[in-house]
């Protein structure tokens, strides 16, 4: 399998705190069978504000996927590490898409890892005209987690419009896919059970093209892949568990078109 997701990089971020827990994710994607993490940790609005900025964040991530890399070799873990960041839907992120000594892509390719604001008023219809910079900058965005925001009003008919109309792709997270692991907490577990609701939506309507880990330490948030692959494959079937976390993540890294399964749409056409 290949994640596309993962905050498995030290002291950079909200993710892996220090290089030991970040070797204990890299051991668990293993085991997982996971061969190959595109890293991504937050590139966020203030790292926008100049090229400057901008420039310092990306040396940051650099010097660590050079540690970690040099970290896998001295293990002997099997797994491959590629660069890449996740960004916040901001006005100044347009700016940077603009300037072509700066690739944000993951693992280099064309396919952007964007998430929604925290605050986002006027829905998400606001954020029409920034979607369409960023393709005219050369990238397509995935929206990372959207199952975290679809409680509110005409998001999934406005995702659906989106996917429908090649504006963007979905990838949903790992946890939101497996049941209730034990070492949770009741808010986790309340918060899994209505992710997990929204992600079937999704599915159901043949909206997702991604399935990643999102992963941030060894515990709370740990790497699920294997477990999420079991889940869809016991659900949807083996076909569309390997589309989601195999298939697709391989055509991503070759910078190829992403599929869906057509599974939700013929569904639809038959009613």
């Amino acid at each position: 399998m290949i994640d596309v997701h993962s905050h498995c990089l030290p002291g950079i971020d909200d993710g892996a705190a220090d290089s030991a827990s970040a070797c204990q994710m890299l051991q668990t994607y293993c085991s997982q069978e996971v061969t190959d993490i595109i890293c991504t940790p937050h590139i966020e609005p203030q790292h926008l504000v100049s090229r400057a900025e901008l420039e310092l964040r990306l040396e940051q991530v650099e010097q660590k996927i050079t540690e970690m890399r040099l970290l896998c070799s001295e293990q002997a873990l099997a797994i491959t590490l590629h660069q890449g960041c996740e960004l916040i839907l901001c006005p100044d992120l347009a700016f940077r898409l603009h300037e072509p000594d700066h690739n944000l892509g993951l693992a280099g390719t064309s396919y952007l890892l964007v998430e929604l604001p925290r605050w986002l008023s006027g829905g998400l219809s606001t954020l029409d005209h920034l979607l369409f910079s960023i393709q005219m900058s050369g990238y397509m965005p995935v929206l990372a987690h959207p199952e975290r925001v679809m409680g509110q009003p005409a998001v999934l008919d406005t995702l659906a419009l989106w996917v429908e109309q090649g504006r963007l792709l979905l990838q949903v997270n790992t946890s939101s896919l497996v049941a209730d692991d034990a070492n949770w907490t009741a808010d986790q577990k309340k918060r899994y059970r209505r992710r997990s609701a929204y992600v079937r939506q999704l599915l159901d309507l043949d909206l997702v093209h991604l399935a990643a880990s999102d992963a941030h330490n060894p515990f709370s948030r740990a790497p699920l892949n294997q477990s999420a692959h079991q889940a869809v494959a016991a659900e949807y079937g083996q076909d569309l568990a390997w589309l989601l976390l195999e298939e697709n993540p391989r055509l991503l890294l070759s910078d190829q078109p992403l599929r869906r399964s057509g599974r939700g749409r013929a569904e639809m056409a038959r009613q």
